[in-house]
């Protein structure tokens, strides 16, 4: 269960959950062994952009008109996990084993598209 407070519970065992910059957590154990310490963080970010854009153009000529559409879609997502974990467990005075994984997720997708076209009208002149 998770408290008020930002702990949670787990096997009856208490954990501070320790928000940090952005959409990061640190766990940390405050009432395990003191030769053994568990920690670690895990941040997610996310991004979409979407950008669509529009012109318009017409050009008169003395013998003709040409007008020209065109439009450009492009849409970029992003996700990235990054993952830092540590396990330290102190032997006896003189061994410590360390223990430091890490992990880096990143995921990406893109599409764009573009598409025009140009109409042109000649110009009749009956004399």
């Amino acid at each position: 269960s998770v408290s008020d407070h930002g702990e949670i519970t787990i096997d009856g065992k208490t954990y501070a959950l320790r928000p940090g910059a952005g959409a990061k957590v640190v766990v940390v154990s405050e009432d395990m062994d003191p030769y053994i310490r568990v920690g670690g963080d895990l941040t997610y970010s996310h991004t979409s952009r979407d950008t669509r854009t529009s012109t318009s153009r017409q050009n008169i000529f003395t013998d003709s008109t040409s007008y020209r559409d065109a439009l450009s879609l492009a849409l970029d997502k992003t996700h990235n996990i990054r993952g830092n974990f540590r396990l330290k467990w102190e032997v006896d005075s003189f061994n410590t084993i360390e223990f430091r994984p890490y992990l880096s997720l990143n995921f990406s997708h893109s599409e764009s598209s573009d598409t025009s076209m140009t109409r042109a009208l000649a110009s009749t002149f009956c004399l």
